[in-house]
């Protein structure tokens, strides 16, 4: 009886930190909703005011959530570890090899740009709030989250490997593809920022890798 007990407190556990899981994922998507345009607005038409105050609640909301989620699940703070030249040269090295990586496997999959919505609001007044969705405050909530939350938090009982590559699979599902060229190109973006953080130990790196990846994503999808 002893042990059936343990076994339903550790199925509810992971029951509970799953759920907690997908609360903390949904309100890490909140910011997003600051991109889509109202049913009253047109790409030339867009109420401004409305979207900047809609992206700065959202923020806040995905922010704190995906915070509470990394200091309870990590546990070690944002700042903890200091900048060093030699993190920053092995970020940006990882950070160049997986880019060079996902054009070749865009090459061979001929994957073009497949989100046209979202390139027709780079070229509108919605397209500053894409950008620092895209650029700033997805790369934050992102990385705390999977790398921080998962990798850093409920994997680091793993070989650090294997959490490397989970985190990495689990981070292209989460993109909403599967089984593609495209769920590739994610799996080895996630597969970068993952070694990142395993050979640094400093999200801030990991953060950074992932604006950067993001930065030359919006460069040739809006030039």
């Amino acid at each position: 009886m002893k042990q059936l007990g343990q076994i339903i407190l550790y199925l509810l556990k992971a029951a509970a930190y799953f759920f907690w899981f997908l609360v903390t994922f949904l309100l890490m998507q909140v910011p997003t909703l600051a991109e889509r345009l109202n049913e009253h607005e047109t790409r030339n038409n867009v109420n401004i005011l409305h979207h900047v105050l809609i992206l700065i609640i959202g923020c806040l909301v995905g922010f704190v959530a995906v915070y509470i989620f990394y200091k309870k699940i990590n546990g070690t703070p944002i700042l903890s570890v200091k900048l060093r030249v030699r993190n920053l040269l092995s970020s940006l090295g990882i950070t160049t090899i997986s880019f060079l990586i996902q054009l070749i496997i865009g090459k061979i999959g001929s994957i073009g740009n497949t989100d046209n919505d979202l390139i027709r609001l780079l070229h509108t007044r919605l397209g500053i709030i894409v950008f620092f969705t895209l650029v700033i405050s997805g790369p934050i909530l992102e990385t705390l989250f999977f790398q921080g939350g998962l990798q850093g938090g409920i994997f680091k009982k793993m070989n650090p490997w294997l959490a490397v590559i989970l985190t990495s699979l689990i981070f292209a599902l989460a993109h909403g593809e599967v089984i593609s060229w495209a769920a590739l190109q994610l799996f080895v973006s996630g597969l970068g920022f993952s070694l990142i953080y395993l050979v640094t130990k400093d999200i801030k790196m990991s953060i950074l890798s992932h604006s950067l990846i993001n930065l030359i994503i919006w460069i040739l999808r809006f030039f």
